[in-house]
């Protein structure tokens, strides 16, 4: 698997458009940019609040920020509430949809 990686990487394997480099960096250069903005707002960077405002691209980013924190809080949460006799799967659950309604809601206010 690794090997194959490192052919991909570099550029040898043929015929796939997936694994060519140019692949890889374009999923870089997403990434590296929602990276940036993310740095960027834990800074509390005022151009990076400006860039995120102006694009109105950046609601899948939102979205996955959302669900990453999401899923986090709610495997620990989960976990918590496991070794306190509760439903570990309930709890990840209700974490999941109570974070996305109120990213929703508070989204709605913020924009009206």
């Amino acid at each position: 698997m690794l090997a194959n990686f490192g052919l991909c990487v570099a550029g040898l394997s043929a015929g796939n458009p997936f694994t060519q480099p140019i692949f890889y960096h374009r999923i870089l250069a997403l990434g590296g940019n929602m990276l940036q903005r993310i740095l960027g707002v834990l800074k509390l960077d005022a151009n990076t609040y400006e860039e995120i405002e102006a694009d109105e691209s950046a609601t899948t980013q939102a979205a996955i920020v959302v669900a990453v924190v999401a899923i986090l809080s709610g495997l620990i949460n989960g976990a918590i509430s496991a070794a306190a006799g509760g439903n570990f799967i309930t709890t990840l659950l209700s974490q999941i949809i109570t974070a996305f309604i109120g990213w929703l809601v508070w989204s709605g206010v913020t924009y009206f």
